[in-house]
């Protein structure tokens, strides 16, 4: 049985990535329930907001909501890497 849903619960995609907030739940004109997240991106400096099938989010346990996403270790190596990905998604645009 599929996760029931309300505005203000905390999600993740199942495939993992950012914690996001439900904004507001409904159905397609399949009767699919879709959920409209919205969570921050670029370093929380812009908000983000997408629809998604409620069958692919899961809710973020309580204890999990406050921690870090991600920690990533500052060194050249990383920076180096990240640089990379920056500009190979730059070059698909």
């Amino acid at each position: 049985m599929a996760e029931t849903f309300t505005v203000g619960d905390v999600v993740r995609l199942k495939s993992g990535g950012p914690k996001m907030t439900i904004r507001h739940v409904s159905t397609n004109p399949g009767g699919t329930p879709i959920v409209n997240c919205e969570w921050f991106a670029d370093n929380n400096v812009n908000v983000r907001e997408y629809e998604f099938v409620a069958d692919t989010v899961e809710m973020v346990p309580e204890g999990d909501r406050d921690k870090p996403q991600v920690r990533l270790l500052h060194n050249s190596a990383n920076v180096r890497a990240l640089r990379e990905c920056c500009q190979a998604l730059r070059r698909r645009r």
